[in-house]
């Protein structure tokens, strides 16, 4: 579940100076097209998966129990 709110995390920073690049330009020139929709619903479609993963696990089988205490030990 860390791991993806770190993913989440990018997801936002990054498209985020995406959109604030894309919004420097629009204001300075006629370029209006909005291309940062491109990576944000690419990385979206993956970011929907990794939520899946990490939130919405069918069920929880004894090795996963024992990753998660191997994690949380060496952590």
């Amino acid at each position: 579940k860390q791991d993806f709110r770190n993913h989440l995390f990018a997801y936002f920073v990054v498209n985020g100076l995406l959109v604030a690049v894309w919004l420097f330009i629009a204001l300075t020139s006629d370029q209006g097209f909005f291309w940062p929709i491109f990576p944000i619903a690419g990385w979206g479609v993956g970011l929907i998966f990794h939520w899946r993963d990490a939130y919405r696990h069918q069920s929880i089988t004894q090795e996963d129990v024992d990753r998660e205490m191997r994690h949380l030990r060496a952590g």
